[in-house]
């Protein structure tokens, strides 16, 4: 008898284990459902390394309940790994869509429709649109999911003042300007790098953050946070936000070189408009009759051609 407790116990403590991990698991699929967001590729992964080990310890003479319910388990992280991939092709679809609605807005427009979209397309929290200019980053509009939230309300606050922050050497902004690479900063509230009140106003204990460059140089950054969600953003969160950035530069230098066009056209005299010189051309070469060389005699002279008129 004794020796049947001391083998029911290890099986009983190894079922738990197995149970726990595909209840995480499936949570966790349905969180990120809910919010609009992926796991992650570290989080699979550690998914991955956790079943490995304990298919790896699962001793030969355990119940076939045992292998089932470890089957079920694998099953369980392949869901994971589908949803996963499933929604970062419905983001990335949707981002290159997205994209082109930017197409001749205003500014005012550009800059309100800029964070919602991207905030609406990946579940986040809040997102913040921040513009460069010189050595100083100026937050300028801002998108929550629920602009009732108290550090929505807070944040929106903040905007109204105008701040004006500089982009010194440690900030986080900085870094992104230098490496021109997104971060995703962990522990922002005691992080002494960050800049804090924006930090501490949205209650971004971690944030992810992109920067924009147009023509070479620094021009805006994104800032993204999942405040009062389950989980904070995550290695996809800020992948997903540089690839909305470079899209969004993308577009607004599209943008910015039609509307430079247009204007310059607009500004020329009728009569030297690329078209009209193009057609004057045309016409000229149409009709003009070549003179006689010099020295030369009539019978030498170029004829002249049969479509123009005596």
């Amino acid at each position: 008898m004794p020796e049947v407790q001391l083998l029911q116990e290890p099986q009983d403590a190894f079922a738990s284990r197995i149970s726990g991990l595909t209840d995480r698991i499936f949570h966790d699929r349905n969180e990120s459902l809910k919010n609009g967001a992926a796991l992650g590729s570290a989080t699979i992964e550690s998914y991955r390394r956790r079943i490995t080990e304990l298919t790896d310890q699962l001793p030969a003479d355990f119940h076939d309940d045992l292998h089932r319910s470890l089957t079920g388990l694998h099953q369980e992280w392949q869901l994971a790994v589908t949803q996963d991939w499933e929604m970062n092709s419905r983001v990335t679809r949707d981002m290159d869509d997205a994209a082109l609605e930017l197409s001749g807005l205003e500014r005012t427009e550009y800059l309100e429709q800029v964070p919602r979209i991207v905030g609406e397309i990946c579940g986040f929290q809040k997102v913040l649109f921040s513009v460069v200019q010189g050595t100083h980053w100026i937050p300028v509009s801002m998108w929550a999911k629920d602009p009732t939230e108290i550090t929505a309300i807070r944040l929106n606050d903040y905007l109204k003042d105008n701040p004006v922050i500089r982009l010194v050497g440690s900030l986080p902004e900085a870094e992104m300007a230098r490496n021109r690479r997104p971060v995703l900063i962990e522990n922002a509230l005691e992080n002494p790098r960050t800049h804090k009140p924006p930090v501490v106003l949205s209650n971004a204990t971690d944030y992810a953050g992109a920067p924009l460059f147009v023509d070479g140089r620094i021009a805006a950054f994104l800032h993204i946070d999942r405040a009062i969600q389950s989980r904070p953003p995550n290695e996809t969160d800020m992948l997903w936000l540089n690839r909305y950035s470079t899209s969004v530069a993308a577009m607004y230098r599209i943008q910015r070189t039609t509307k430079k066009e247009r204007r310059l056209r607009n500004e020329m005299p009728p009569g030297s408009r690329p078209c009209s010189t193009l057609r004057q051309l045309q016409v000229r070469r149409t009709f003009r009759v070549p003179m006689p060389r010099r020295g030369a005699t009539a019978s030498s002279s170029a004829a002249r051609p049969s479509n123009a008129r005596g």
